[in-house]
């Protein structure tokens, strides 16, 4: 079964509408869990695994927790369409490796081996 672009734009939008809430919620607990946590080791001393403060750390800080989200096919629709209004749009390859295969931990490195695959299957490189 297929689904239209319009359909999938719905669903995604419908998806986003009700998740951001919790994606609120979770980016502010995360945010005051590391804030509490950060100054307990600051006013009791505790040095975890040797942690030491930087010294261009300011006294007063907070964290701010960011996070996004995801939703599967919704990146590769939105590519899709930016291609049919622009056959030359392009993203950079390293951004679509990050973005879409977040395992690979050296995205440069294994766009170097695929480079040196593409060479040695070269006809001049076989002969």
């Amino acid at each position: 079964m297929q689904m239209s672009y319009l359909a999938m734009a719905n669903i995604a939008s419908a998806a986003l509408q009700v998740l951001t809430p919790y994606m609120e919620a979770l980016r502010g607990l995360l945010s005051d869990i590391d804030n509490y946590q950060v100054k307990m080791i600051m006013e009791g001393g505790f040095r975890p695994y040797g942690f030491k403060k930087p010294d261009n750390l300011p006294e007063e800080f907070e964290f701010d927790v960011q996070a996004d989200i995801e939703i599967p096919g919704y990146l590769i629709q939105r590519a899709t369409v930016a291609r049919m209004l622009n056959p030359k749009f392009r993203l950079p390859e390293r951004w679509v490796t990050d973005k879409l295969f977040p395992e690979i931990r050296d995205p440069l490195r294994t766009q170097a081996q695929v480079r040196t695959e593409d060479a040695m299957m070269h006809p001049k490189a076989i002969l």
